[in-house]
């Protein structure tokens, strides 16, 4: 990346899925980086990248260690961090959605719902009762723990293979760039500069929802 200003910036980038479309999306505009590697921290021009868990993204923005972050609207949504969204970014994209065994049960009824992500359900579902599970939510309903699960979607071959069905769509996710507010109002040139190198069209500044 070359950018005018060059202002020191590090960037909190979400390991995974979400690291690897980044830089197989923008190899144009960044060097080569072999995520493959137990490296998780880089250098990219004046640029610090730095490899961290999804979770830990809007807490590192949040206390300013990191001055920019890359990480899911699911994350950003459960974090309840405050901080800047800057953009959205065209990648990476999936879905949360309820899935379940009924396709007509009533949604808005005291169900029981089986996810990783309890402030974003009570979001969309107020009056369901939130059992919150770290991993294989799918299982949930199968053993009669929930109704029906909470949880991102992408393929839904998971779903399949475990005969469950989407019963709701409910919001889509993308990848989404957060700026720390002091970083941003003391190097805004240099984190615009940044910013329109992986979205063009203008800037929007928008505090988080929470």
């Amino acid at each position: 990346m070359n950018t005018a200003n060059t202002n020191p910036v590090t960037l909190a980038l979400a390991k995974g899925r979400i690291s690897e479309e980044f830089f197989a999306k923008y190899s144009s505009k960044v060097k080569a980086v072999n995520i493959e590697s137990r490296k998780l921290i880089y250098q990219i021009d004046h640029i610090k990248v730095i490899l961290v868990k999804p979770v830990d993204v809007p807490t590192y923005v949040a206390a300013g260690v990191a001055d920019l972050g890359i990480v899911g609207r699911d994350v950003i949504l459960e974090s309840g961090k405050s901080f800047y969204e800057l953009n959205e970014l065209d990648f990476s994209k999936c879905r949360m959605s309820i899935a379940g065994f009924d396709e007509n049960i009533n949604l808005k009824g005291s169900i029981t719902i089986a996810t990783k992500y309890p402030n974003i359900c009570h979001m969309f579902f107020p009056n369901a009762r939130t059992i919150y599970l770290n991993g294989s939510v799918e299982l949930a309903p199968i053993m009669e723990l929930s109704d029906v699960i909470f949880d991102i979607v992408e393929t839904g071959a998971t779903l399949k293979e475990n005969g469950l069905v989407v019963i709701k769509d409910v919001i889509d996710i993308n990848p989404v760039l957060i700026a720390n507010k002091a970083s941003y109002k003391f190097n805004r040139v240099t984190i615009n500069e940044i910013s329109a190198l992986f979205n063009p069209e203008e800037i929007e500044v928008l505090p988080c929802t929470k």
